[in-house]
């Protein structure tokens, strides 16, 4: 995940794993790349709270270099997971 659209500014990895609260701030992100073979939801508050958005990715990677204007600066905690 990455701070800006594009993955630009500061990009975090993160592995197959739950994290409340990213670890790294509150509404910090806004583009994500989700590997083949795991589905990750992302959520607008810390905790998994909030409005959430799920992406899987079957067969390919899934590029998502910009989630929507809704979602610009706001995740704020997500759950990975494989397939």
């Amino acid at each position: 995940m990455c701070e800006h659209s594009n993955y630009g500014g500061q990009c975090f990895m993160f592995h197959v794993e739950d994290d409340p609260t990213l670890g790294a701030g509150d509404d910090m992100f806004t583009s994500i790349r989700v590997y083949a073979g795991c589905t990750c939801t992302v959520y607008k508050d810390p905790n998994y709270g909030g409005q959430s958005w799920t992406i899987e990715a079957r067969g390919r990677n899934i590029d998502n270099n910009a989630l929507g204007s809704d979602w610009t600066d706001q995740i704020s905690s997500a759950t990975c997971r494989e397939l």
